[in-house]
């Protein structure tokens, strides 16, 4: 626990709302959550801010800021966390699980609008977050219905209920007194769409049309801040299967919703779309679509079954790896070595969208850049010295640990002692009267959650030696279990060494060329991910508590191990 004699250090949590449109929101919750921390004359360190943007309440999987709040909790980086509400952490089950763990950990959680503490310790304390939680949804879901409502209407009559699609202007109307977005056809990009369509009707691939929209410097559809700015065979594929361009403006096909803590799309019903004919805004006619789409198959022109991005790899290093040229992902493509049919590594922006996205053209053979990269992490990553070292340094931490609290031991003890005289007072003038003051009760939760913090560090002073070291040599036990557990997935089936390469390394693996020295491979292994998870599962995303599977390994609350980083640096010629 990160305390000093009697410190008690802060985290804050703060949240704006997709709903929430002020800029100055988080600036609000930061700087009255810290004049919270300064009143109650605890210590708060930066490092432990933390911050989610433009995200729902109900968004848990996907909100990095409640999750890392959530793991430094566990590893008892401080002892109290401060936000605003309750409505800033979430809603539903789900928030009130966040908060037992959060309990659980031994952290204190404060509301600083209200003043209080948020306590699960009775059917009265937890009937009332359901109280609050019940109310919240209730006021959700009646919003969700009337803008459901509002854009159902609007649909009906063919106007923009949100977005932009390539090929239309978006221009502002007023109609009967309300504003509505009206879509009006852009001629520019409307040609770049006909020319698209008459091309492929005519046989030419949709690969060969990307790639050459690039080269001409054609501008691509908006994507906000995503993308590369190019075109793409998705990006076109997507267009061909947009029915806009025919004039017939389809809407409610799919339905926003939350499933398992995240944000998700469900297909309706085909009885419950809104299909507006709008033949003033038709790009393309009705016979060019058709040939179009004739070139398409049954399957593709009627949408088919897409595999989305969920679909298995089948190769160890597809999309881990990126092309250090221009980020974009390593894709495997087939290619004559001599007589023989190789596969090989190669850009995924240069194979599908051309030299004015990129420019590399070289490759390396799948399989030599696979057993590379499996034999630095065994020889480098996975040896059981390696990992030794790292465990003698979390021995060393905890001797020094128990040291410092040695020397704390006895104003523990007798802040301890003056605490329990407290609390059998308080409990004594309550049991004398027939009235309940609110200000005794308070009093006597106040110094037993004192009281029982203290008791768990005197626990900790009092641990010898020897207690350590049998702490630390099952540790050691557990690890090396791990280590195995590691080399085995590492030589298995494609999607098990995926899932240990992405738990080991700190972000891509990326591949250049040089002259000379053929294709070089750097990237960075985190050693410290074998003792925070007891499995290599890198697509852990909520906070623990969330997903029991993938609960945490917890070390011992004193220790913060820095993670130890290995470079990973190979040429291969």
């Amino acid at each position: 626990m990160k305390s000093i004699g009697k410190i008690i250090w802060a985290a804050i949590y703060a949240r704006r709302s997709t709903e929430e449109h002020q800029a100055d929101s988080l600036d609000v919750q930061i700087s009255e959550a810290k004049r919270f921390i300064a009143k109650m004359g605890w210590q708060l360190d930066p490092a432990h801010i933390y911050i989610d943007d433009a995200l729902s309440r109900s968004e848990f999987k996907k909100r990095p800021g409640l999750i890392a709040l959530a793991n430094a909790a566990d590893a008892g980086h401080f002892n109290v966390v401060v936000t605003r509400d309750g409505d800033r952490l979430g809603a539903g089950p789900r928030a009130t699980i966040f908060i037992q763990d959060m309990i659980d950990s031994g952290v204190r959680l404060f509301f600083y609008l209200t003043d209080t503490e948020v306590r699960l310790d009775d059917a009265a304390a937890r009937f009332l977050i359901s109280a609050r939680d019940f109310a919240a949804e209730l006021e959700r879901e009646k919003t969700s219905q009337r803008t459901y409502e509002n854009l159902l209407t609007k649909a009906r009559d063919g106007y923009c209920v949100g977005g932009r699609t390539f090929g239309f202007d978006n221009v502002a109307v007023v109609v009967n007194g309300k504003r509505r977005v009206r879509y009006q056809i852009n001629p520019q990009e409307a040609e770049v769409v006909r020319g698209f369509f008459r091309s492929y009707a005519n046989g030419e691939g949709v690969r060969a049309i990307a790639k050459r929209l690039n080269s001409e410097g054609i501008p691509r559809p908006r994507v906000g801040n995503r993308g590369t700015g190019s075109w793409s065979k998705s990006s076109l594929t997507t267009m061909l299967r947009n029915e806009k361009y025919r004039g017939v403006f389809i809407w409610n096909r799919q339905e926003k919703c939350y499933r398992k803590g995240t944000k998700v799309r469900v297909p309706r019903e085909h009885d419950e779309w809104i299909v507006a004919e709008v033949p003033d805004l038709r790009v393309i006619d009705e016979e060019l679509w058709q040939a179009a789409h004739s070139m398409f198959g049954p399957k593709h022109a009627s949408g088919g079954k897409k595999r989305g991005p969920g679909r298995p790899f089948a190769h160890m290093l597809s999309g881990i790896a990126r092309c250090s040229r221009c980020g974009g992902p390593m894709t495997v493509a087939n290619t004559k070595h001599g007589k023989e049919l190789v596969k090989v590594y190669c850009c995924a922006y240069h194979r599908e969208r051309g030299d004015a996205v990129c420019v590399e053209t070289r490759r390396v053979q799948t399989d030599i850049l696979n057993g590379a990269v499996t034999d630095w992490i065994t020889e480098n990553v996975l040896k059981e010295e390696v990992v030794l070292d790292v465990i003698e340094e979390v021995r060393r931490r905890l001797r020094e640990n128990s040291v410092r609290q040695v020397s704390e031991l006895a104003p523990l003890q007798e802040e301890a002692g003056r605490l329990r005289g407290e609390v059998e007072n308080l409990v004594t003038a309550l049991a004398s009267t027939k009235e309940k003051p609110e200000a005794v009760i308070r009093g006597i939760a106040e110094r037993q959650t004192r009281l029982s913090d203290i008791e768990a560090r005197i626990k900790v002073a009092k641990l010898s030696p020897e207690v350590i070291d049998l702490q630390v040599n099952a540790l050691a036990a557990d690890v090396r279990a791990r280590l195995a557990s590691f080399k085995e997935l590492l030589s298995g089936d494609v999607s098990r060494s995926r899932s240990v390469i992405q738990a080991l390394f700190d972000g891509p693996i990326k591949v250049s060329f040089e002259d000379g020295v053929g294709a070089v491979v750097e990237g960075t292994a985190v050693l410290g991910k074998m003792f925070s998870s007891t499995a290599p599962s890198p697509n852990v995303a909520s906070p623990t508590g969330f997903e029991p599977e993938n609960r945490p390994h917890r070390l011992h609350p004193l220790i913060a191990l820095e993670p130890c980083r290995r470079p990973l640096f190979l040429g291969l010629s």
